[in-house]
């Protein structure tokens, strides 16, 4: 068995404009009851490209969220839309492996399928928030995703 280290990270909500009564658990709960299939909760990742009218093509979301023991927990996922994955052929004996890309397969009935690029996971209670973040996506991308925002 494997043990892997992970840190938490902690923070405690504080609103510029509190509402009456109203903790962040409260209306994160209420913004992802009124955004209810995951396409409602997508969210483009607004990075600058070479090209100003291009977008980064990177796209986030809330995935998976479950009220459990008096909190709120879930998970917040990245993927680029549409990109390919590079491979190594490892090969221990030779000077240098071929790279190659390949493309996420469909599901067996043609759904489209994407690449995970990076998951954050988080539970709240009340106004104090736990996170397990990753390389990409942090305490800021959470607090900046603009479903939970503007609901």
């Amino acid at each position: 068995m494997e043990t892997r280290r992970k840190l938490l990270h902690y923070r405690k909500a504080q609103f510029f404009r509190p509402v009456e009564n109203a903790s962040l658990q409260k209306l994160v709960e209420e913004a992802l009851r009124k955004l209810k299939s995951v396409g409602d909760r997508f969210n483009t990742v607004e990075e600058k490209t070479k090209d100003e009218n291009e977008d980064s093509g990177y796209r986030r979301f809330i995935n998976t969220h479950r009220s459990r023991m008096g909190m709120e927990f879930g998970n917040l996922v990245l993927y680029a839309d549409g990109v390919n994955k590079q491979t190594l052929t490892i090969d221990d004996k030779a000077d240098e492996v071929d790279v190659e890309q390949i493309a996420p397969p469909q599901t067996p009935d043609g759904r489209r399928r994407e690449f995970l690029e990076s998951i954050l996971y988080y539970g709240i209670k009340d106004n104090h928030v736990v996170l397990l973040q990753s390389m990409a996506l942090r305490s800021r991308e959470f607090e900046t995703y603009k479903c939970l925002a503007e609901s």
